[in-house]
């Protein structure tokens, strides 16, 4: 005999996170706040959040998978939102103790604890480049709080991977997880996607039988560690007269990561043989440390372009112009790099405003990630130890595209330089993919392909990033946070490149009021 269905359902959640990062975590404290001051128009809220690691609350980058010698890329200073900032000082000199104890309960390095000991004792916070993981404990720990003191929020949590989403019956949506206890359904009023950058570029490569090389297509698809595992077993496992180099594909901060890694497993080290960096524009200006001379430096091409008149039409290919131009001459003065990113952040952010709609349309889709490659992060630990092994000859890089890769006896690497490919002369035990983020055009993201397959979501004209209007919207109920915001522009919105922590968390709050006004759309007051 049939089973008759329930005669009283479980009403749908008024809002579905998929992804528990910094994007979908900073939209669910805002949410939280807006619901405490009864913008929601109700006095129940009903969340579900959907992630697919066990870092709740703090996501790839901050959780068990960013590895214990993983650091954040910017000073204290740089990283956090004001409000945000003083409550994570005020956990760190509450946990003093224990980080200065490297209480593995924490997962972080003994060797930065050691290399920084001084600075904490002494409150020296602002300008340390601090291990990544104290950060995820501080927000998971947070957002607990926080979802405990607002009365009426009810936020249930689904670990598993997100695979498709469909209209439910009642207009709303229904969102498929894969879980560990297979398929789980979720149903809710509206969605917000909060899914982070695209998977890595796939770099394409042939594996012969018995191949003694070892091909890592993502650095962090289990945890930085347990790479670094992964290096310690394959270089003990290796015969003898076996090749022991390694090469990482990329010059990204995750590039960097891997480095410092390695510098921080001071019994692994000393196993690899050489270690290279391929990259299309050779050593990165940031990666060797020379005196600070932000205060200093002034610009001359993209002041003189500022500096036309209003009757000048001025175009976002003007300014990549100027920009390259004036880092071209910092460092033929013997500035670096980053010397140059305050004051041409300065005036470019006050040209924007200037340019006509199409430009601006042409900048936040274009010039501003190519102006943005002027301006990357990086410092502290991460700077000192390529700085460091360059200067020692132990590390090399060069320049070039990786165009494929095939085994059996180790690695041969063929690499795209000046239009012509040529073999690069060493075999290498491992490579390890360090390389950019795919497009959508090419995403094998499942559940990312499957939205775009089905045109529930579009791609913009940057092709990194979703088109949403106003309101954070790519479809009726359909909410984007994060870096696949990045390429839009509209009333509300001028994102080129959305990977700063900061300002994630400075977009969070119009998020969380344009969510607030959807779940308050959704039924009437007190339901």
């Amino acid at each position: 005999m049939p089973t008759a269905a329930p005669q009283n359902p479980a009403p749908p959640d008024d809002l579905v996170i998929v992804g528990a990062g910094i994007a979908g975590t900073s939209a669910l404290l805002e949410l939280l706040e807006q619901h405490r001051e009864g913008r929601t128009g109700r006095e129940r809220l009903r969340v579900t959040v959907v992630e697919r690691s066990e870092d709740l609350y703090a996501g790839l980058p901050y959780g068990e998978r960013s590895g214990s010698a993983s650091l954040i890329v910017t000073g204290l200073d740089e990283f956090l939102t004001d409000a945000l900032r003083d409550e994570f000082r005020d956990w760190l000199r509450a946990h003093r103790e224990q980080i200065l104890a490297a209480d593995p309960d924490l997962g972080i390095s003994t060797g930065w604890v050691s290399d920084h000991a001084e600075d904490l004792r002494e409150d020296r916070l602002e300008h340390l480049y601090l291990p990544r993981r104290l950060f995820g404990r501080f927000l998971a720990e947070h957002t607990r709080a926080r979802i405990a003191a607002t009365p009426g929020a009810e936020v249930a949590t689904v670990r598993g991977e997100a695979r498709a989403l469909d209209r439910a019956e009642d207009g709303g949506w229904r969102l498929t997880v894969r879980s560990e206890d297979g398929a789980v359904e979720v149903e809710a009023r509206s969605v917000l996607l909060a899914l982070g950058s695209p998977p890595k570029q796939t770099l394409p490569h042939s594996i012969g039988p018995g191949s003694t090389g070892v091909f890592v297509e993502d650095s962090h698809a289990e945890s930085m560690d347990a790479l670094v595992d992964q290096l310690r077993e394959t270089l003990s496992g290796l015969p003898d007269g076996a090749s022991r180099d390694l090469l990482v594909v990329g010059a990204s901060a995750d590039a960097l990561e891997l480095l410092h890694s390695l510098h921080r497993a001071e019994d692994l080290e000393p196993r690899l043989g050489a270690l290279r960096v391929l990259t299309p524009r050779g050593t990165p200006n940031t990666w060797t440390i020379r005196p600070d001379r932000r205060e200093e430096y002034r610009s001359i091409h993209l002041a003189a372009y500022a500096a036309q008149g209003p009757e000048t039409e001025l175009t976002a290919a003007g300014m990549l112009q100027a920009v390259a131009a004036d880092v071209e001459a910092a460092l033929a003065e013997g500035y670096a790099e980053q010397d140059t990113v305050p004051e041409l952040k300065r005036l470019a952010g006050g040209l924007l405003d200037r340019l006509s709609w199409e430009e601006q349309q042409s900048y936040v889709t274009r010039e501003g990630n190519l102006i943005n490659r002027y301006s990357r992060p990086t410092g502290g630990d991460y700077q000192r130890v390529a700085d460091r092994w360059l200067r020692e000859g132990r590390l090399e890089v060069i320049p070039g595209r990786y165009a494929a890769a095939d085994t059996p006896e180790g690695w041969q690497v063929t690499v795209r330089a000046d239009e012509q490919d040529a073999p690069l002369p060493d075999r290498y035990a491992v490579v390890v993919n360090c390389a950019g983020f795919q497009t959508l055009d090419d995403t094998d993201d499942p559940f990312l392909r499957a939205l775009l397959d089905q045109e529930l979501v579009t791609a913009n004209a940057s092709r990194g990033g979703l088109a949403v209007d106003a309101h954070h919207r790519a479809a009726p109920g359909v909410f984007v946070a994060g870096p696949l915001l990045a390429g839009n522009l509209n009333e509300t919105l001028r994102v080129w490149h959305l990977e700063s922590c900061q300002r994630i968390l400075g977009m969070a709050p119009a998020l969380g009021a344009d969510l607030a006004a959807a779940v308050a759309a959704q039924a009437p007051a007190g339901a």
